[in-house]
């Protein structure tokens, strides 16, 4: 297995388990906001595809976000990314014209990590307006970690509301 096959094989993972995590959501959990300073279950999810879509094609490749290359502005109603949603106050969003937004992503996701040599992945990038970089590799560890990790988030906020997390 190469270094690219392993990634592309833990990001569907991670992919999977956010998915599982929302398979049986209800629409009033989506929403509903939790106690203490956490955010709602739609924005954590929002957030976690908004944040691939500005690592993988703006931060490593240098090119627009599958939000603007697509023009889903305009499909779902929202003048900015769903990465800064969660700075803004999110409002809810209707779930299943989102997932189109969430495919498109992916596959963007895929195909970038399908086409990486092991030389690439050594590059380092340079955070815009950060002062920091890191190399493909760790930031590509990061999309990964930080996709399971909101999908655990998820996972303990349906716990909280009585539902199950993940089966």
């Amino acid at each position: 297995m190469t270094p690219a096959e392993a990634f592309l094989t833990v990001l569907r993972d991670a992919h999977a388990m956010l998915q599982t995590v929302l398979n049986d959501i209800e629409s009033e959990q989506l929403w509903r906001k939790p106690p203490g300073t956490a955010n709602a279950i739609g924005a954590i999810y929002s957030h976690a595809i908004g944040v691939e879509d500005l690592y993988i094609q703006r931060i490593l490749q240098g090119k627009p976000l599958v939000w603007d290359e697509d023009n889903w502005a305009e499909k779902l109603g929202r003048a900015t990314a769903p990465n800064l949603w969660e700075s803004e106050g999110v409002i809810p969003f209707d779930l299943h014209a989102f997932l189109g937004y969430r495919r498109a992503v992916y596959t963007a996701s895929e195909l970038y990590i399908a086409g990486l040599r092991q030389e690439d992945l050594d590059r380092t990038v340079q955070f815009p307006g950060r002062d920091w970089s890191m190399s493909i590799a760790r930031l590509l560890t990061v999309v990964v970690s930080h996709c399971t990790s909101h999908a655990g988030e998820i996972a303990a906020l349906k716990g909280v509301f009585g539902a199950r997390g993940l089966p």
